[in-house]
């Protein structure tokens, strides 16, 4: 499964369907020091650390750079499917004492340098699809064909029974209301 180029199409193969639920921007966000070393960065306080976390942007996001003790938000600021390049609200505090410290926007990919911090964010736009599929169809589509078959042949057999002879009495169907 792929989406085409144009962000609205989504190429698939036989028998599988799917529907765009969602589409939204998002961003891959690492962090590294002035001497270029990467820098762990967590999404929550439970999580583990890791060196790059992907975001999607559906609602706002928060991360955490604890070797600098920095909190970073990200909020969404455009829709793709409005056809502008995705944007955020980037959020950058101290933490303790929780004091905002730099706040941007930011469209696409882009280096915020907090300090000895650069943190790297990579635009990634995601898309929400539904997939399933209908092994059934045949049979629908089948069914659909029979009953108009059974449709025609109703008709057909009610008109021709209107001229059939009977074989005993010698008439059709008005012979038989006369003699009652």
């Amino acid at each position: 499964m792929a989406l085409d180029s144009d962000g609205q199409t989504i190429n698939h193969s036989p028998g599988v369907r799917s529907v765009i639920t969602a589409k939204g921007p998002g961003f891959v966000v690492s962090a590294e020091d002035d001497s270029g070393s990467r820098l762990e960065i967590i999404a929550t306080a439970t999580s583990a650390p890791e060196t790059s976390l992907n975001l999607i942007l559906d609602e706002d996001r928060y991360f955490a750079v604890p070797a600098s003790r920095l909190v970073t938000r990200l909020a969404p600021q455009s829709d793709v499917d409005q056809g502008a390049s995705p944007s955020a609200l980037i959020q950058v505090y101290r933490s303790p004492p929780g004091v905002l410290i730099q706040e941007q926007t930011v469209e696409g990919d882009a280096d915020i340098i907090v300090g000895d911090v650069t943190l790297h964010l990579i635009s990634t736009p995601f898309v929400q699809v539904d997939v399933f599929t209908a092994p059934g169809n045949w049979a629908v589509g089948l069914g659909i064909v029979l009953l108009i078959a059974g449709a025609i042949g109703a008709v057909v057999r009610s008109r021709t029974c209107d001229r059939i002879v009977d074989p005993i009495s010698g008439g059709g169907p008005e012979s038989n209301n006369e003699e009652q």
